[in-house]
Formats: C-alpha cells, sequence, structure tokens
C-alpha cells in the first residue's frame, strides 16, 4: 500500500530538489591549482554561547587541464577567525589591506565572483582534533574577471606544480 503522506511531500519537495546545488566536502588535495570562483555563500549561525557567527564560503571550480578539471570545493571562513578572513580578502585585493572595515572586505568578496585564482591546497594533520585538514591559500589574482557558467571560462593555467608532501606532526 502506498504512503500517501510520502508521495505528497515527494510532489511538494521536487522544486526545491530540482534548484538545490549539490553539497560536498571534497577539498583538493596537496598542490597548486588555478579556479574560477564561481559563486560567493553567506550566511549567519546562532552560537550556543550567544555569539552570532557570520561565514561566507567562495565556491570554486578547478579549470586546470587534468583529472581534476571542472571538479568544485568552497574556502570557507567566518568571523570565529576574522584573521583568516583578512588574509582572504587581502589575497583577494592583489595582497594589498583593504582601507576601511569589515564591510568594506566583504565588497571585495563579493567582487572575487568571476576571478581566476592561482590557489594551494596543503594538508595538515590536527593533534588536537585527531584528522587531517586541507588549508586553502589563494597565491594571486590571475584575472578579474571570468565568464561564469560558460563553455569559454578558461584562463591560461601556470605548469602544473608537483604538490610537495604535508608537513608530519603540524598541528591545526
Amino acid at each position: 500500500m502506498p504512503d500517501i503522506s510520502f508521495e505528497a511531500l515527494l510532489a511538494a519537495h521536487n522544486q526545491e530538489y530540482a534548484e538545490a546545488e549539490v553539497f560536498s566536502q571534497w577539498q583538493p588535495p596537496p598542490g597548486k591549482y588555478v579556479v574560477l570562483v564561481e559563486k560567493l555563500d553567506t550566511g549567519s549561525t546562532a552560537q550556543e554561547e550567544g555569539d552570532d557567527m557570520m561565514w561566507w564560503s567562495l565556491r570554486c571550480m578547478i579549470i586546470d587541464e587534468g583529472s581534476l578539471f571542472k571538479k568544485r570545493f568552497s574556502i570557507f571562513s567566518s568571523s570565529k577567525a576574522l584573521g583568516i578572513f583578512k588574509g582572504i580578502v587581502e589575497a583577494l585585493n592583489d595582497g594589498e589591506p583593504v582601507e576601511g572595515g569589515l564591510k568594506e572586505a566583504h565588497a571585495v568578496m563579493e567582487n572575487a565572483v568571476g576571478a581566476a585564482l592561482e590557489i594551494e591546497a596543503t594538508t595538515t594533520f590536527s593533534k588536537k582534533a585527531q584528522r587531517e585538514f586541507t588549508n586553502i591559500a589563494i597565491l594571486k589574482v590571475l584575472e578579474t574577471k571570468v565568464e561564469v557558467g560558460t563553455a569559454e571560462s578558461t584562463v591560461d593555467a601556470p605548469e602544473p606544480v608537483d604538490p610537495e608532501p604535508p608537513v608530519e606532526g603540524t598541528e591545526g
């Protein structure tokens, strides 16, 4: 006997499913990559301690030719670590500090959509968390705007660099 409530919920949520983005926590293996910033997601989360947290997530796609071509990942930062956020913003601002405050820094993040970047992924092992973490460093902005969502989203990528092995015993 069919579950009518379940069938009704399938129909009710079909449009939401069609519009949903695939969620993945995949991060690139250690190495240097050329990526396209496709999207900026932002939000806020209420914390148990009473401090609200803001967060930013740059959705990136690898545009180097090779086995990871078109793989997507995110560069995440939050108000829990504003020093890390400030470093990301400065890297997106051609290595220059951003004049003003958090509002101006947020605008730099918004303007990063469509930018081609050279990034480096590294891994570190956290003794405290007892797991490995992937860190993404923005090395430089290669082009300020690339047309997002077209087959022509290509940038002359630097020659691939052999990844360096992670440093053992590094705390995260």
